[in-house]
């Protein structure tokens, strides 16, 4: 009997030990996912109608707009400005242009028309359009035309001295014959979620349109709660 408890401690051993060898066996499998991150494009088209006249004289008015349109499927934010200049026509003698200022005794020589001004936001000189665009939306045009004021005078005086080598003429004021006036615009968009972090600008906030209210009520007639129509 004594042998007999032995074996039989033996065997019990020898299955704990089976056991435990199952327990911690290790089934060693893997696999990778290579998965791909595309950005979205931010394609915008801009559209500019602008005729360059050869010939522009005092009191013409001539249509100048620009407009942005998202053709991209990420939301963009647009903002624009705008730079005007004067310039001399080129000198034949020094081959290079003179910029001359905006205003000649004390008055505007020309006026930019802008229009649609609720729906930008002025800020440090740039034009925020209120909102984002979605796919195809476009912005209204800020500009409308560029107006040559009807009494700018661009004429120089000519002040003339008598002098041991004869009389010396010369132009006390700036001369524009024949000078070119220029205005840049720029136009930029960007990603809406980065308005804020590139811009400094914050969206306005977007409100969905309101849905037709609804009451819920007792329909005449029924035992059960229904739908009725505001």
């Amino acid at each position: 009997m004594k042998m007999q408890k032995k074996s039989l401690l033996a065997i019990a051993a020898l299955a704990v030990v089976a056991l435990i060898g199952t327990t911690i066996a290790i089934n060693n499998d893997w696999t990778v996912f290579n998965n791909e991150f595309e950005l979205g494009d931010a394609t915008t088209e801009f559209v500019e109608s602008f005729v360059s006249p050869s010939n522009w004289t005092p009191c013409d008015e001539t249509d100048k707009t620009v407009i942005a349109t998202n053709r991209s499927n990420t939301k963009v934010a647009v903002r624009l400005k705008y730079e005007e200049y004067w310039k001399t026509a080129t000198s034949t003698s020094t081959n290079h242009e003179t910029e001359l200022p905006l205003t000649k005794d004390g008055a505007r020589l020309t006026d930019i028309v802008l229009q649609n001004t609720d729906s930008w936001e002025l800020i440090d000189g740039w034009y925020y359009w209120k909102g984002s665009l979605s796919k195809d939306q476009s912005t209204n045009s800020l500009l409308k035309s560029v107006k040559f004021n009807c009494n700018a005078n661009f004429g120089g005086q000519n002040i003339c001295r008598d002098t041991e080598d004869g009389k010396i003429c010369e132009k006390t004021n700036l001369d524009y014959d024949g000078a070119r006036y220029h205005v840049d615009v720029t136009v930029q968009t960007i990603q809406a979620d980065a308005a804020k972090s590139e811009w400094n600008y914050n969206l306005p906030e977007e409100t969905s349109e309101p849905s037709e209210p609804e009451t819920t009520g007792w329909i005449k007639g029924s035992k059960e709660p229904g739908r009725l129509q505001a």
